[in-house]
């Protein structure tokens, strides 16, 4: 199923370019949409192998699902100009998870160097 929302969602952008409602956000997002659907697969693909788990791929998925939500937070701030501080604050948290996000893979990267399993 993930595999069939993929090419979909390729077929999908592909026959969507020439329309002047199409814009190059949509297009960047289902770019991003399409990484995740790739980290999904990729990590069920070595759960069924057997292969050894890891947490990057979940930290992938975290960290481009939050960009995600921030461009469409800023758009939707640029276009309807809202009253308030409620969009900037959502994209101020989403942007306090992408650094948590990033810092974890970090630390998590320089745990599996110290034991060894990573180079």
């Amino acid at each position: 199923m993930l595999v069939l929302a993929a090419i979909l969602i390729i077929v999908d952008s592909i026959r969507n370019l020439d329309n002047a409602n199409f814009s190059l956000l949509t297009l960047l997002s289902n770019a991003l949409l399409l990484l995740i659907i790739k980290e999904i697969i990729w990590t069920v693909l070595r759960f069924i192998k057997q292969e050894k788990f890891s947490l990057s791929p979940f930290i992938y998925i975290g960290v481009i699902s939050s960009i995600r939500e921030i461009m469409f937070l800023s758009i939707q701030k640029t276009i309807e100009k809202p009253e308030g501080l409620t969009i900037t604050l959502e994209i101020l948290v989403n942007a306090f998870v992408v650094f948590l996000l990033v810092l974890a893979y970090y630390f998590f990267k320089k745990a599996r160097v110290l034991a060894g399993e990573d180079s």
